[in-house]
Parts: C-alpha cells; structure tokens; sequence
C-alpha cells in the first residue's frame, strides 16, 4: 500500500476526516512529505504532515528528524503549532500542525500582485523576527523562500522546518543544499557551500 492508502486507512479506522490533500508525496532528489487537511477527533482542523527520514547531511545534526526539531522549538509565534507526532503503522508516521491562516508570498508575489513597498517592507521586517526567533534557540531555517512563509495580515509564520539544523554555538556552520536559487542567502554563494 502506498503512504497515501495506509493514512487514510488509519484516519477511517479512527474517526478522523480528511477534508482535502494538500501535496502528494514524493522521493528522490526533490523529495517531498504527503500533506493533508484533516478534521481530528479533538474537532480541530489540522495539518497533518508526513515524517520523511533525515537525509544523509541532516543525519549528522544532534536534532536529525522534523519532529525533534519541532519540539526542540516548542511553539514559537513564528511557526504553526505543533500537536506532536502519530504512528500510522510501524513504518510511517505523521506529524500534526495546527492550520496557518492567510496566503503564502508566493501568492502575492505572482505578477501583477506585488507589495507596495511599505507592504514589503512591513513582511521583510516580519520574516526577519521570525527568523530571529529560531536563532534564539540556535536554530538555522535554511529554507525562506516564498512557498514556505504565511502571510496573514500582520501575522507571518515560517511553514517547514524539515531543513532547518541546530549550531553547536551561534557563529557554526552547516551543510545544506539549494532549493531555489532565486532564494539562496548570500553566505552560501560567498562561501561556496551548499
């Protein structure tokens, strides 16, 4: 069975209610979780979110799988909430995340639909304290691209932390590779490290 017919397996047997499916897993180099809208049986709506195994460079790190560096963070205001993780059967888990309201950036970025300037601004000033919130906790977020930060008024949330790392100390560096260079930060190319 696939990881898509063993969850909604499991969410039949349990009473929870998938209202959507919001991306079909994949492997591979550009691999990626299976992700579902999902009415729990606490009666709130949530995301629930494929646990992929670390890749090769994250298994190094201390905090190698997304849900040890989700409770590593607890619930900071920068991300969505964090309910913890289920085991479907023995070989595959989901992790559970309360739904983020708004649009991605990527939605108000498309042509044509461009922030005024103090709007961006505004949204650059956002994502900045969101991302100081994770180095507070000695976290790099290694994935700020559009897809991946919510918008929702004043309110901006960073969605994934699967690539983030922890430093040993706040100067450390890590190993990480490139999702879009478009949004690759300076000190990769600087440093020739990816």
């Amino acid at each position: 069975l696939t990881v898509d017919q063993r969850f909604r397996a499991y969410c039949e047997a349990h009473g929870l209610s998938i209202l959507r499916q919001l991306q079909i897993g994949t492997d591979g180099p550009a691999r990626c979780s299976s992700v579902f809208l999902v009415l729990d049986t606490d009666g709130l709506v949530k995301i629930f979110k494929e646990l992929k195994p670390p890749t090769f460079e994250q298994s190094k790190d201390p905090i190698a799988w997304e849900d040890e560096m989700c409770e590593h963070l607890g619930n900071l205001s920068a991300l969505p909430r964090y309910y913890g993780l289920v085991e479907i059967d023995e070989a595959l888990s989901f992790m559970r995340f309360g739904v983020c309201y708004g649009q991605s950036l990527a939605d108000y970025i498309t042509l044509g639909n461009l922030l005024a300037r103090d709007e961006a601004c505004l949204v650059v000033n956002r994502i900045a304290q969101a991302l100081a919130q994770l180095h507070a906790c000695n976290v790099a977020y290694l994935d700020v691209r559009p897809e991946n930060i919510k918008l929702d008024g004043s309110e901006i949330h960073l969605l994934d932390v699967g690539d983030a790392r922890l430093l040993e100390h706040p100067a450390a560096e890590v190993a990480t590779h490139v999702h879009d260079p478009r949004y690759t930060p300076p000190e990769t190319k600087l440093r020739g490290v990816a």
